[in-house]
């Protein structure tokens, strides 16, 4: 049995999200099934003009196809809440001036000094958020180092890798 590769993995996912048979797939995609098959299998691996044409049509990422990148869609569309949390930490972990101080501070307190984002009650995003105030002010406080916030925040994001977000929960 051959090993599975991210882009076997996520050419299969893909695939499945689009709730396509490997043969319509392959017919999508300009391949036939067999070939299809041995890709998501990890047997074979294809040309660099299969994987744009794929990426193309698909309107993914090939990065996100090969696994270096989480960001899925071309367009920048939020789709899941993992696209929409994933932009928001970076945001708020913006420095500027000297390098201390955060560009975006993100806080549960209402201040006329601030720029606040306003959330529809999203039981997910504020969950998620107050855990990674949490997390982040430890970071800031040197309790926790920069691997153990980064590996926390790539596990806790990841669980939202494939949530679809149903309607927008921005105002």
């Amino acid at each position: 049995m051959q090993e599975q590769t991210t882009f076997s993995i996520r050419l299969k996912e893909l695939r499945s999200s689009l709730n396509m048979t490997q043969v319509q797939f392959a017919n999508h995609v300009g391949t036939n099934q067999v070939t299809l098959s041995s890709y998501e299998t990890g047997a074979t691996n294809p040309s660099l003009e299969i994987v744009k044409e794929i990426a193309t049509k698909c309107n993914v990422s090939i990065d996100w196809l090969c696994g270096l990148s989480n960001k899925k869609n071309l367009n920048n569309e939020y789709s899941t809440y993992y696209d929409v949390l994933k932009d928001f930490v970076q945001l708020c972990s913006v420095k500027y001036d000297d390098g201390s101080k955060n560009l975006v501070t993100a806080s549960i307190v209402n201040s006329s000094d601030n720029i606040h984002f306003i959330v529809k009650n999203d039981d997910i995003f504020n969950s998620f958020f107050t855990n990674w105030l949490k997390m982040y002010n430890l970071l800031q406080e040197n309790v926790i180092n920069s691997e153990i916030y980064t590996q926390w925040l790539e596990g806790e994001l990841s669980r939202y890798n494939n949530h679809p977000i149903n309607g927008v929960p921005f105002w």
